[in-house]
């Protein structure tokens, strides 16, 4: 058996096909999989939800580095007032100090609406809690 995707006027053929498209595209059912999803299969992606991720990105000094530079991903197990996360991109950028920090859900909204503006106080706080790590 066969899979055929047509796109626009082109139709591929292949033995296998991944689909990778946005889950709202999936829920508006924006485009036609035949033979149909399954039941079971659309009842899932309807189960799943979307929600905000935000993200800061700070730079440093290449003489104020603090962190181990070997290691990509910065976390701890203990409890914290956050559930973010620090990720070392160094390795990725041409060895540029550079943390990217990553918040999601509740996080994400409460950062959004309570330092919507430029808010130092949001700077000292993340330093704090990167440096408890």
């Amino acid at each position: 058996p066969t899979v055929d995707v047509q796109c626009g006027n082109e139709l591929y053929k292949a033995k296998k096909v991944i689909i990778t498209v946005p889950l709202g595209v999936l829920k508006a059912e924006l485009i036609e999989i035949i033979p149909n999803l399954t039941g079971n299969l659309r009842a899932i992606i309807g189960r799943l939800g979307m929600g905000k991720m935000n993200k800061i990105i700070m730079f440093w000094p290449q003489n104020e580095v603090f962190w181990p530079q070997e290691t990509e991903i910065l976390g701890d197990v203990e409890e914290r007032d956050s559930d973010f996360s620090f990720f070392n991109h160094m390795p990725y950028n041409g060895d540029r100090p550079v943390l990217v920090a990553f918040f999601a859900g509740d996080e994400a909204e409460l950062l959004e609406t309570q330092y919507a503006s430029s808010n130092p106080a949001l700077y000292e706080e993340k330093i704090t809690e990167l440096a408890m790590i």
